[in-house]
């Protein structure tokens, strides 16, 4: 009895395994349960120290009055570059007399009158080379010229937009990288602005024919012109309205930087220089060759102004004729009796006229001339 009872406690303790086994298989391909609630993230990090700009720099907004004057900011023109697919896009860097950058250079202005803001410190010039014509006839012939595509205005609250005689491009949008590097993309698209003139009516003194063919050719030498001047910004009318709130501060050393280059990326094989810098030396050493009357009509006598005729040439073209009449004389013609603007169709302001005549002064046969007061 005893045996038997032992047997069939056995036989129960094997039933009992065998169940749990059965059940311990079964609970082996069950999923896992749903993922629990994410912990709270832990603390930031302290942030590390900022990098040190291994750049020098000069800011203009932190220069004094006297600082400011004394400038001389240069852009080698190994530093520009000029891509043309619509409004230009120009890159380059400015640097001051010991290789820093020059940052800060985008003090815009918007009179009560304009549609459009434009920049008070910086301005472009953008021209053509038009190969000269040669001929056997007598007047057919004549030698290539530089044609101006900056022959346009944006419209003010009193006028439409329309045509004028060459201009800077100052109103389109100038990026300053912080280390003496620009970006400037033009505000009028050269490749229409033929098309634009086009559209213009006449009157009586602005004749759309005044201003040329302004056909865009990628083949042809286009001559790029970077003026740097002006007062230091929130001095005189550098101020986001125009609006004088302190004495003007002038620039004394403006920058006049020019790079010939053929759109279409190929070698320049042409140019023209009307007259060379080094030549105005002897006279005009370290001074103004034109417009050089300070902006805060300074006499001290040492504003630079314009200083580089291969600069002044992207301006100084026929085209300046526009919007002004003919000269008048007296009976004799021998004497002017208007401004001298206009004369025999031609510009008075056309640069190798107006150098030749400013320089003959006295010994010009004709009198009465009034070149802009001159």
């Amino acid at each position: 009895m005893f045996k038997g009872s032992k047997l069939k406690r056995l036989s129960l303790y094997a039933a009992t395994f065998a169940t749990a086994a059965v059940l311990l298989t079964g609970c082996g391909g069950g999923s896992d349960g749903a993922a629990g609630v994410a912990g709270t993230p832990g603390t930031n990090g302290t942030n590390g120290t900022d990098g040190t700009n291994t750049a020098a720099t000069v800011q203009v907004s932190t220069l004094s009055a006297a600082q400011w004057g004394v400038l001389k900011p240069q852009i080698d023109p190994a530093s520009i570059s000029v891509t043309i697919s619509s409004a230009p896009v120009v890159k380059f860097k400015v640097t001051d007399g010991n290789g820093n950058g020059v940052v800060g250079l985008t003090a815009k202005s918007q009179a009560a009158s304009a549609t459009v803001a434009s920049y008070n410190n910086i301005g472009f010039t953008l021209a053509k080379l038009v190969p000269g014509t040669p001929s056997l006839q007598p007047g057919a012939a004549g030698p290539s010229k530089w044609v101006s595509y900056m022959v346009t205005k944006p419209a003010t609250t009193t006028s439409p937009a329309g045509g004028t005689y060459p201009t800077f491009d100052k109103e389109g949008t100038l990026v300053d990288n912080g280390d003496g590097t620009y970006q400037y993309t033009f505000y009028r698209d050269v490749t229409k602005v033929k098309d634009v003139v086009a559209s213009l009516a006449d009157d009586a003194t602005h004749l759309k024919a005044d201003l040329g063919d302004l056909t865009y050719d990628a083949t042809l030498t286009h001559r790029l012109g970077i003026m740097i001047y002006g007062n230091q910004p929130g001095t005189g009318t550098n101020t986001s309205n125009a609006v004088q709130v302190t004495a003007a501060v002038p620039m004394i050393n403006t920058l006049n930087a020019y790079l010939d280059f053929r759109p279409d990326g190929q070698p320049v094989t042409t140019s023209r220089t009307v007259v060379i810098k080094d030549s105005c030396s002897a006279c005009h050493a370290g001074k103004g060759i034109g417009h050089a009357n300070s902006p805060n009509s300074s006499t001290d006598g040492n504003y630079i102004g314009r200083n580089d005729p291969n600069f002044c040439v992207t301006c100084h073209t026929d085209q300046t004729k526009y919007g002004f009449p003919e000269v008048t004389t007296d009976s004799t013609g021998m004497v002017y009796t208007s401004a001298y603007k206009r004369v025999n169709g031609q510009s008075a302001f056309d640069y190798p006229r107006m150098i030749h005549q400013t320089h003959m002064g006295q010994d010009l046969t004709k009198t009465g001339y009034n070149l802009n007061g001159h």
